[in-house]
């Protein structure tokens, strides 16, 4: 890909590349990115690398040259960042499910060149919501404190920080949750300053569960947004799955609120 003298075209084919490393690979994703079972002995990379570029080009040529697609794409932090007198913000984000988006993905970020080195993964790490015990960071603890101040945020991480007395992990999914509803906070009075009155956010988020204790990722995200200002108009389920590990009913939503 270096060869290529169009910067865009050869990020183009790098997506491209990079949507393969997985499954050319050794390594699979299940929770997290870890080695298969049996190694990959051989992979039609060139072939599926031609397939995958070619749906990419389909779905481009769809939009490409029209008048009609009003877009801009930025980097940056959704706790500080965003456009202006905004109508509407539909988004998902990380659940609190324990699962390490950067660990997951780095492959991807170093062919991507986002990451060069072990410190880069760090750096983002710290920059991200923490939906996993591993993105817990004793700087970050400002998050912790603004995320209980919700009183059911506080009473379910009371409850999950009961059941891990007397283990000696390296981790605490309390900790975690306090940390992501947080951050969360953080998210949405952002998006109270940049929604116009009246504007609104439809937020698609799911439960989960730590060592028995249920966290209704979407009743708490509604109790901790109405400490922001903004409104809560509904909370709609769209999909439930039985969590074997703990023996509950998990629901993903969508939550909707309003700037009033």
């Amino acid at each position: 890909m270096a060869s290529i003298e169009d910067a865009r075209v050869r990020r183009f084919l790098n997506l491209a590349a990079a949507s393969l490393l997985i499954p050319a690979s050794n390594m699979t994703l299940r929770l997290n990115i870890c080695y298969k079972a049996r190694p990959t002995l051989d992979h039609p990379v060139v072939a599926h690398f031609e397939a995958r570029a070619t749906r990419m080009l389909a779905g481009y040529k769809q939009v490409y040259g029209s008048s009609n697609v009003n877009a801009s794409i930025q980097l940056g932090d959704a706790r500080t960042d965003g456009p202006t007198n905004a109508e509407l913000v539909f988004t998902s984000p990380p659940y609190p499910n324990d699962m390490e988006y950067v660990h997951q993905t780095r492959l991807e970020l170093a062919i991507l060149n986002y990451v060069q080195n072990p410190h880069d993964l760090t750096r983002l790490k710290k920059q991200m919501i923490s939906s996993s015990v591993k993105l817990v960071y004793r700087e970050n603890n400002w998050q912790k404190e603004l995320g209980l101040e919700a009183p059911d945020v506080w009473a379910v991480c009371e409850v999950a920080a009961a059941t891990l007395e007397g283990c000696n992990w390296d981790w605490n999914a309390a900790d975690m949750a306090a940390h992501y509803f947080g951050g969360m906070r953080r998210v949405i009075e952002n998006w109270h300053c940049r929604l116009r009155p009246g504007g609104q956010a439809a937020v698609v988020i799911g439960d989960s569960a730590f060592n028995g204790v249920k966290v209704e990722t979407d009743r708490l995200l509604a109790e901790t947004a109405e400490l922001t200002g903004m409104i809560m108009e509904g909370i709609e389920a769209f999909r439930t799955r039985w969590n074997t590990k703990n023996d509950i009913e998990l629901h993903e939503a969508v939550l909707l609120l309003r700037r009033p």
